[in-house]
């Protein structure tokens, strides 16, 4: 049975962890709405700033846009990265970062705002 595959027991190709994901990405293309991808290309194609108010821009969408979209930090850090490789934007790890401080942000007002609305004295119940 050298060199032989027996029928019903996976491939090593289809056994790896990303394998579907990463098939249903070449096949399918980026997860993002149209109007996602079009906003992030608009930025950069319109931008007339230095790079780093073009970074800072670009940013400032992908948090605005993974809050929109109710992404998942890893999510999120995924598609706009894979984003930004596709339309050639060298900064592409910037982006990465930028996805995944926007649920942080998130976790923060919460948090905050839990603590507001929670009575810093204990009410009398009587």
């Amino acid at each position: 049975m050298s060199g032989e595959v027996e029928i019903g027991l996976p491939s090593p190709r289809t056994r790896h962890a990303n394998f579907v994901a990463y098939l249903q990405y070449f096949i399918d293309g980026l997860a993002p709405p149209p109007a996602t991808i079009e906003g992030f290309r608009k930025i950069l194609i319109e931008h007339m700033g230095t790079s780093g108010m073009l970074m800072d821009d670009l940013r400032k969408f992908v948090r605005a846009e993974t809050r929109r979209l109710n992404l998942e930090r890893s999510a999120a850090r995924e598609q706009f990265w894979r984003l930004a490789r596709e339309v050639g934007y060298e900064q592409a790890d910037t982006i990465w970062r930028a996805a995944g401080e926007c649920r942080k942000i998130n976790e923060v007002t919460k948090s905050l705002w839990d603590s507001l609305i929670t009575p810093v004295y204990p009410r009398n119940e009587n």
